[in-house]
């Protein structure tokens, strides 16, 4: 699957002088230019009761401006996932996502993040017992950083739990229609 967009936008370049002329203002402004191209592919095969599934995503930006030099980001993730059944009817999955981020002028940026994750849960009639566990490695920041239209790094604090386990119970209900017998 491939995928490209085009946006235009204007950049706003906050000056320090006050009392700027109509003129003046207007030159702070930037015209940007960006385009984005991604990728994506998948892969399944499963053999001997074990499942395994591979997805690779590319997302390349080229940003250009006319207030700083042009700007290439690539984005890449390869996430794999096996599944399979054990003994005792127990469901498994285990899952790792590699994320690669190559070309940002922040260097903090520019890096590779492992995120892993196990769960394992069992049936019993109408019960479900699991234990899932996330981010095994603490790779995953609280803080998420995205390059938007303009070039510039956006920092946003995303509120969830960056790695956990978690044990669940769960009941399932099922509520089926009666059969009305016809007279």
């Amino acid at each position: 699957d491939l995928s490209g967009n085009y946006y235009h936008s204007v950049d706003m370049q906050r000056s320090t002088a006050t009392g700027m002329t109509a003129m003046e203002a207007e030159a702070t402004r930037s015209i940007v230019h960006t385009r984005q191209m991604v990728g994506k592919t998948a892969v399944r095969y499963s053999f001997h009761g074990v499942d395994l599934n591979y997805a690779f995503k590319a997302d390349l930006r080229n940003i250009l401006t006319q207030s700083q030099p042009s700007t290439t980001v690539t984005d890449l993730s390869n996430q794999l996932e096996i599944s399979c059944i054990l003994p005792w009817s127990i469901s498994t999955k285990a899952t790792c996502n590699v994320i690669t981020r190559i070309g940002y002028t922040d260097r903090s940026m520019n890096r590779s993040v492992v995120l892993c994750g196990l769960s394992a849960s069992r049936d019993f009639g109408h019960f479900n017992v699991g234990l899932t566990a996330n981010d095994l490695f603490h790779h995953n920041d609280r803080l998420t950083c995205v390059l938007n239209e303009q070039g510039r790094l956006e920092t946003i604090n995303t509120k969830y739990l960056p790695s956990y386990v978690l044990a669940h119970v769960y009941y399932r209900w099922e509520i089926a229609k009666k059969k009305h017998q016809k007279d």
